[in-house]
């Protein structure tokens, strides 16, 4: 029985759903077709601890081989197949990925093995003269200790230049005027806001809230339903982030939390 490549994204890697899925199929589906003496071949990226292989080696350590083979061999300083992958290519896209990304893809380590994704951030000192659009995105507390967290941003070749930060548990009734304030002030044009957990009434109240404080009904707060798995949208874009995401320079202590 041969599984080839189960995991088609990294966004299926991190979504802990579909892993179940993944081994609920193998349990109940797969090993139940394998004739007595089948041998299983399991061939795939190693993208996660909670992945098929790593389930696997944990229920079953002893009864499984794990061939694995690097893109680049430091100890050596070659490319396992020069053909398939260029030493010049490897450096090149692996300077375009976050650490862990690469690891992952090319190395077979896990991200959730690596630690923190956000190596480090790019920062500005100064912004660009003018900006092309000015955005706002907004994903609002589900619960007392969760945090609403809003950032607007400046929008230019397309990179994001982080304008203002809300991040903070207080109560939507200090937060709801708190993020009209943060419209108005950086002039944003394009607010989005996540309509999960009462993020819909939210996003009417700012809206209001523009009206009442500033005597606008600009710009339309869009709202929308966030289907995408939370975990699976942080580490698929962590890469971008680190390298088209840009904080001022002193965001640590403007922003600690």
């Amino acid at each position: 029985g041969i599984i080839d490549d189960p995991i088609k994204s990294g966004k299926e890697a991190y979504n802990d759903r579909v892993l179940e899925d993944q081994w609920s199929w193998y349990t109940d589906t797969f090993i139940s077709r394998l004739e007595e003496g089948a041998l299983q071949i399991i061939n795939m990226t190693r993208w996660s601890t909670k992945d098929l292989c790593g389930k696997l080696l944990d229920e079953e350590p002893e009864d499984w081989y794990v061939f694995k083979r690097r893109a680049y061999n430091k100890e050596t300083k070659q490319m396992l197949c020069p053909s398939l992958l260029s030493y010049q290519s490897y450096l090149d896209k692996t300077r375009k990925m976050s650490q862990p990304i690469a690891e992952a893809n090319f190395n077979q380590d896990p991200v959730d093995i690596q630690g923190r994704l956000y190596a480090t951030f790019e920062t500005y000192v100064h912004l660009p003269d003018r900006f092309e659009r000015i955005i706002l995105y907004t994903d609002t507390a589900d619960e007392g200790t969760d945090y609403l967290c809003s950032i607007a941003a400046g929008v230019r070749e397309g990179r994001a230049y982080v304008l203002d930060v809300i991040y903070t548990q207080r109560p939507m009734e200090v937060t709801e005027p708190l993020v009209a304030r943060q419209i108005h002030l950086n002039g944003v044009q394009f607010p989005r806001m996540e309509s999960n957990n009462g993020g819909r009434g939210f996003a009417r109240a700012v809206q209001e809230k523009l009206w009442t404080a500033y005597q606008t009904r600009r710009p339309h707060i869009e709202w929308f339903h966030q289907t995408e798995n939370k975990r699976a949208r942080i580490l698929t874009n962590s890469s971008c982030v680190m390298h088209d995401v840009l904080f001022p320079a002193d965001w640590q202590s403007r922003w600690p939390e």
